[in-house]
């Protein structure tokens, strides 16, 4: 149906607020040059800013922000989607309801202020959003919200009546301060913050020449210490970094996902809403999700605890884990095949015979390793003009000891109608794969694994995830080649397969 055919009282517009908001949205993208500049001229370095580029700056924000609220409309009419905007470039947009895959709201603490949301609509297209409302009402964003959800949106008052009364919602899982805590603290986000604070004071001290004093008086102090104890307070300054970019990934992470709960609707869907000062709530229907993952670096595992995600096809929500949307960042362990059958029932998570890859990906992994040790060690050498061989072998080792670790994390399973794949020393992936959505499977190898007679599997599925899907590396290449035919007769017979993906 053309967007002709839908009445015009049935087309809505956006907040009043949309103005202001695309204004700080405009500002905010240029917040990294203009805190440099300004702090540039605070220390007292670099040129004298002309004050009219804040004058163009917030004029074209106005302009830009102007246009979009008196031009973007959107209505909701016999189960399609209708968006609409531009002047003199007319953009006309239609998404059936049913295939929208993702519905999300993000309330930032201006929007919880004011009372408005950003609303996000998702495709099984994987490229991103594909309607983005800034901003709506909450209200506005609710009725939308519940229109498209239920796929019920037959008449032109639909999207102005009262939302129907909410299923009861189900908690699946409820953040405590605790989990919260313990998952920042896991978290590997230290080395990001202490690069970005080293890259702050660089690009600041490089403007005012902070850089230079800074180093003279550090050396001088340090040189009337003594060689021992200017170490020890070298090693004490880097160990105050570390600690303090542990504590800042831990305050990150409780702000980020403050609150966090996934609830069941009893309609199909899922509930997911987190945020201290930006708050975000997702819709996420259950027969979207292509694929489980669960993740775990070693501190989460050895404690105990996975990082769960669901892949749905064309998700893009929040961008997080390449577009995967996290439903559980701190699950117990012992809990996952019960969390598991809620997304699929048929699946019995603790009765998979996982099954061991070919041992010459022992061989295989070492010699990747290895490689890499020489090449290094070559870089070095040649750097600094000293060739430490006393530390070859020892490494060496670590290599070998890596490649088993490796070889011990590969491992594969069918259980029932379900792929199952795991993989990773530090972080560790398990996929869940229902056999029925696979889109497409390969069978890789390279010169050397053809040499082994091995190979690498790879299985995808609609979702957005990384690689869309998983893949074993190192199987016997009969093996390989014959759970290839298996699952592609699987899903070939679901209606899945896509035959020129294989």
């Amino acid at each position: 149906m053309s967007e002709r055919a839908v009445p015009p009282e049935a087309w809505h517009r956006l907040h009043p607020l949309t103005v202001l908001a695309e204004l700080l949205r405009l500002f905010g993208q240029f917040a990294y040059v203009l805190v440099a500049i300004v702090a540039a001229r605070f220390l007292g370095g670099g040129e004298r800013f002309d004050d009219l580029y804040f004058a163009a700056l917030g004029g074209v924000g106005v302009l830009v922000a102007l246009l979009r609220y008196f031009t973007l409309r959107y209505a909701v009419w016999e189960g399609t989607l209708y968006l609409r905007r531009g002047v003199v470039f007319r953009q006309a947009r239609t998404i059936p309801v049913d295939r929208i895959q993702n519905i999300d709201l993000k309330q930032s603490l201006l929007g919880r202020l004011t009372g408005v949301v950003d609303v996000k609509i998702e495709t099984a297209s994987g490229s991103g959003s594909e309607a983005e409302l800034s901003v709506l009402s909450r209200a506005a964003a609710e009725r939308l919200k519940a229109a498209l959800a239920s796929r019920q949106a037959a008449t032109a008052a639909e999207p102005q009546a009262a939302a129907a009364p909410a299923a009861p919602r189900v908690p699946l899982w409820q953040a405590t301060l605790g989990d919260l805590l313990l998952l920042g603290a896991t978290q590997n986000r230290a080395g990001a913050i202490l690069g970005g604070l080293a890259s702050l004071y660089f690009v600041v001290g490089g403007y005012s020449g902070v850089n230079a004093r800074a180093g003279v008086d550090a050396a001088r102090a340090l040189g009337g210490l003594g060689a021992w104890a200017a170490a020890a307070a070298a090693l004490l300054a880097l160990a105050l970094l570390v600690a303090g970019g542990w504590i800042l990934s831990i305050l990150f992470t409780v702000v980020k996902y403050a609150g966090f709960t996934l609830a069941e609707a009893g309609d199909g869907r899922l509930l997911r809403s987190y945020g201290l000062i930006t708050r975000y709530e997702s819709v996420i229907p259950l027969r979207r999700v292509q694929a489980l993952r669960l993740v775990a670096n070693w501190p989460r595992r050895a404690l105990g605890y996975w990082t769960v995600f669901a892949e749905t096809a064309g998700s893009f929500v929040d961008k997080e884990a390449g577009g995967a949307s996290i439903v559980v960042p701190l699950l117990d362990a012992r809990e996952r095949a019960a969390f598991a059958r809620h997304f699929f029932p048929g699946l019995d998570l603790d009765a998979a015979a996982w099954q061991p890859v070919s041992r010459h990906a022992i061989r295989r992994g070492f010699l990747r390793a290895a490689r890499l040790i020489l090449l290094v060690f070559l870089l070095a050498g040649i750097s600094f003009g000293r060739w430490p061989w006393w530390i070859l072998p020892p490494l060496l080792v670590l290599a070998a000891l890596w490649a088993w670790l490796r070889w011990r994390a590969l491992r594969w399973a069918r259980a029932g109608e379900f792929w199952l794949a795991s993989g990773g020393v530090w972080r560790r992936t398990v996929w869940i794969v229902p056999e029925a959505k696979i889109q497409w499977v390969a069978v890789e190898a390279s010169p050397f694994q053809r040499r082994l007679a091995i190979a690498t599997l790879e299985v995808a599925t609609a979702g957005a995830g990384p690689a869309r899907g998983t893949e074993v590396v190192d199987l016997p290449a009969a093996t390989a080649r014959a759970l290839a035919a298996a699952l592609a007769a699987r899903a070939a017979a679901a209606g899945a397969l896509q035959p020129d993906g294989v």
